[in-house]
């Protein structure tokens, strides 16, 4: 169902006490994306109810038997308009550019902003009224270069250029739910990369290693990448809902990025390669959105797992070959 924003005006009301029960209330923004497409099914499917803020019709139109609301998440009337009465707020939106664009600065700006400026103002609307949960996305390159040492929720954070404005809307959830004298409860999920067969990045990268047999592979071959299924990153949304406060990891298990070169082979079957050597340096210190690749993130999701969350394909392999 759609329902347009300016005819779905409620009344503010009194704030009332933060709650949450095993069928919540929930506003999910950022819907349309593929973490939100996939997620929203398996909150429903808890129990809860779930209403869907979206930018367009079209938008709404990728959400099936979804309650969508169609407005601008930038106006804050709108979004308090939709938080009265919710019990859970989720925060995914994004604004990844393509990988065509993502070598580019100013290809990021709004994805910047959104966690910058966006963020922090769902968060700010969700504290004033009385929301008693907030879920933020963010990612792992807030992460330093760890080598071989697993990367827990206390490992050192140095963002890259990308990901510096998640530590905005990170620090905005801590804000959302600090000093207040109900039982607000902020959760950070720090993803992984994705691996869908929606992703635009994973299909260019799937075409690349079967066109040329290359892949944009950085850094020390030794290093560790750490992907996520999107089914399980959904699921990990989904297990949000219940988690004490805090950050969590949501990872599968992470791979040196010669095994991810094998992984590559065998889905495509051809022999992947990174690029020359030359190259890999030239991008590295001409274009600073790549540094984020020439990390190595041996990312440790033990904390999420410890709270009950099992990914159904934690395997890097099992991931690429459904994205293909």
């Amino acid at each position: 169902m759609r329902i347009r924003g300016d005819d779905n005006a409620q009344q503010r009301g009194p704030l009332r006490p933060a709650r949450l029960n095993d069928m919540s209330s929930i506003v999910v923004v950022g819907s349309s994306g593929v973490l939100g497409r996939a997620a929203i099914p398996l909150l429903q499917a808890a129990g809860h109810s779930v209403k869907a803020l979206v930018r367009s019709e079209s938008a709404a139109a990728t959400l099936v038997d979804t309650t969508s609301v169609v407005g601008d998440v930038w106006d804050r009337d709108f979004l308090r308009q939709q938080f009265v009465g919710a019990d859970v707020v989720i925060m995914l939106a994004t604004a990844i550019p393509d990988s065509a664009k993502s070598g580019r600065a100013k290809a990021w700006k709004e994805n910047s902003r959104i966690r910058a400026v966006l963020a922090p103002e769902v968060a700010r609307v969700a504290r004033e009224l009385a929301v008693g949960r907030l879920i933020q996305e963010s990612v792992m390159y807030v992460y330093a270069d760890a080598g071989s040492v697993l990367v827990n929720e206390e490992s050192l954070v140095e963002p890259t250029a990308q990901s510096e404005t998640c530590l905005a809307a990170e620090h905005a959830a801590r804000r959302f739910a600090a000093d207040r004298d109900d039982a607000a409860t902020a959760v950070v999920l720090r993803f992984a990369g994705f691996v869908s067969a929606e992703s635009e990045h994973v299909q260019s990268a799937l075409t690349t290693a079967r066109s040329r047999g290359r892949a944009l592979v950085l850094g020390d071959l030794g290093g560790f990448m750490t992907f996520v299924d999107v089914a399980d990153a959904a699921t990990a949304v989904a297990h949000a809902v219940g988690l004490p406060g805090g950050i969590y990891n949501v990872g599968g298990n992470p791979s040196t990025k010669q095994e991810f070169l094998t992984v590559l082979t065998e889905t495509v079957d051809r022999p992947v390669k990174p690029l020359p050597a030359p190259v890999r340096g030239l991008l590295v210190a001409a274009i600073p959105m790549s540094r984020a690749l020439h990390r190595s993130l041996r990312i440790d999701s033990t904390k999420l797992r410890e709270h009950g969350w099992r990914p159904e394909f934690p395997d890097t392999q099992q991931m690429w070959q459904r994205a293909l």
